[in-house]
């Protein structure tokens, strides 16, 4: 977990924020570091599927693991979004607002 001195509560202590390198473990990282990579436009699941494990997985395998990385992204900025019912379609990488 990374410090920010800048961001500090009412009492002056620091907020402490998780960057996804500290909240993901290896595979999950990757996942996550390929669709933030893929930019505004997205990245589909098959090709998840091609970068990320040569294509020997399937879509449930790989929407299970977004929805377990967007579960340990809770206290970091980011978020993975599907565009589809179910998280299927592209997926993007947002910030969180607020």
């Amino acid at each position: 977990m990374t410090t920010n001195p800048t961001n500090t509560r009412s009492t002056g202590d620091p907020v402490i924020r998780k960057t996804p390198e500290a909240a993901l473990p290896r595979l999950k990282l990757r996942i996550f570091n390929v669709v933030r990579r893929a930019g505004i436009d997205g990245i589909r699941i098959e090709d998840i599927n091609g970068v990320v494990f040569n294509g020997d997985s399937n879509a449930v395998n790989i929407r299970n693991h977004v929805l377990q990385i967007n579960k340990r992204l809770r206290g970091t900025p980011f978020r993975i979004l599907g565009d589809g019912p179910y998280m299927r379609g592209q997926y993007r990488l947002k910030r969180r607002t607020g």
